[in-house]
């Protein structure tokens, strides 16, 4: 059919958590990161050697090439510090998390009045304040 038949219907698929357990350690990572980090150390201190060799014998658009590739560089090869400082959480720890609360939430359960003895009621009174004078409400009533 042409047009107006029954064609492949857009499916909805919830998004990921943005937080989702993780099965590599931080520190494992961090040392996985190392593979590209030594290489950009090195290119980085091959650069900062260029640079400072021959800054003034360079054109402005190799000086500024150079410096761009320095800066990226220098980044890949800290990496590994950010890693560690701003890594991902031990595999283990946001189950534990999930657990603790479930557990506060089954801590706060709704108890029935008939499962509670007569001295369990709570005996609070409410407490009101003069912040709207009834003057006001009644005249509000009047209005209606």
């Amino acid at each position: 059919m042409v047009g107006g038949g029954a064609g492949p219907r857009a499916v909805v698929v919830p998004a990921a958590s943005s937080r989702r357990e993780t099965a590599v350690s931080k520190l494992s990572l961090c040392l996985t990161s190392l593979v590209a980090a030594i290489p950009g150390g090195i290119l980085a201190a091959l650069m900062v050697m260029t640079i400072v060799a021959k800054f003034g014998e360079m054109p402005t658009s190799f000086t500024v090439l150079a410096s761009i590739v320095l800066a990226v560089c220098a980044f890949v090869a800290v990496l590994p510090l950010g890693i560690l400082i701003f890594g991902p959480r031990r595999p283990g720890e946001a189950a534990e998390k999930k657990a603790a609360a479930a557990a506060d939430e089954e801590a706060d359960e709704y108890v029935p009045e008939e499962a509670l003895g007569e001295d369990e009621f709570a005996t609070a009174e409410i407490e009101t304040s003069d912040e709207f004078p009834e003057e006001e409400f009644e005249e509000w009533e009047e209005e209606k």
